[in-house]
């Protein structure tokens, strides 16, 4: 590389402490009083009685010490002995001078002190092999409490699982036959079940299916309603409103078979169990479920079902 003007001096340019001859070929060399040890015969130049020696032939080193071919006496001066420059010695470099390119290796007992302040945004690539168990605190990954029912959202909050998702059914058949002639609402036997809500937000889907024959000699109409909840009341309004009721069947003077379904979607907001129940009443005469108008062994008798399914928010 090309410099303007006297190019830069490298290496380490010492001159040696005095030394004083006497009846030995052997002298050890000084730097300001301790020892030293120059990198090679090569880096000294050595001044004898005025004459510049040969480097190998007229002297030599051993390690702190130099040896001449001949033995000198007191009358003998040595001029001064000058070593220029060890070999990779770089002494202590200038501050910012040192290039990311120019460190190949570094041990880690060489760090030491606290690191600075990372950004994420400078974590680009972490292989997660190289992360211990146990290194992340669960609490750090998100907010919220972290169990094994919930999950991390992309929001980096715990949630439970809903999002529309069914968390549960349970379901009550009742097989065997039942009547009703009463226009005051009634529990029905054996259609009723528990479900506990997961969550307070959840809601609870309820379906009934329901077959059976009506007998009058008039129009008659047969009502279903559901019962229960967190209020234990009436579902869909709070009397004998017909929000969540339906007229099954309707017959003229005699036997009317048929079937129906109901559903209602309830919002207990509890986890505590919750009970629900089918009413029902009728307008007049007799009302039967899961039977025929036959009803005998060869009549395809149906059965009842009550149905709870738990949907998370």
């Amino acid at each position: 590389m090309a410099y303007i003007g006297k190019s830069p001096a490298v290496g380490n340019f010492i001159k040696l402490d005095a030394i004083t001859t006497s009846a030995t070929a052997t002298y050890n060399l000084l730097n300001g009083g301790v020892a030293y040890s120059p990198e090679s015969v090569n880096h000294m130049l050595v001044s004898l009685n005025g004459v510049i020696q040969s480097p190998t032939t007229a002297f030599t080193v051993s390690g702190s010490t130099i040896i001449f071919a001949s033995t000198l006496s007191s009358s003998d001066a040595i001029d001064f002995i000058m070593v220029y420059g060890d070999v990779l010695n770089l002494g202590v470099p200038s501050d910012a001078t040192v290039t990311n390119a120019k460190i190949v290796d570094m041990a880690a007992s060489k760090l030491t002190g606290a690191l600075p302040a990372i950004s994420g945004a400078s974590l680009t690539s972490l292989n997660a092999a190289n992360i211990g168990s146990g290194t992340v605190p669960t609490a750090r990954l998100g907010t919220g409490s972290a169990s094994s029912s919930v999950f991390l959202s992309g929001a980096n909050t715990w949630i439970a699982a809903g999002g529309g998702k069914i968390l549960q059914v349970v379901q009550d058949i009742k097989t065997d036959t039942a009547s009703i002639a009463s226009t005051t609402p009634a529990a029905i036997s054996g259609l009723t079940l528990d479900i506990t809500p997961a969550a307070t937000s959840s809601k609870i889907l309820l379906m009934c299916s329901l077959g059976g024959v009506g007998h009058q000699t008039a129009d008659l109409k047969t009502y279903f309603k559901f019962y229960g909840g967190n209020t234990a009341t009436y579902l869909g309004d709070s009397g004998t409103g017909y929000e969540c009721a339906m007229t099954v069947w309707n017959g003229q003077a005699g036997y009317a078979e048929q079937n129906g379904h109901m559903s209602y979607l309830d919002s207990p907001a509890t986890t505590s169990a919750v009970t629900y129940t089918v009413y029902w009443w009728n307008s007049s005469g007799t009302s039967y479920i899961n039977r025929t108008h036959t009803h005998n062994s060869e009549s395809a008798n149906t059965a009842c079902s009550l149905i709870a399914m738990e949907v998370g928010a």
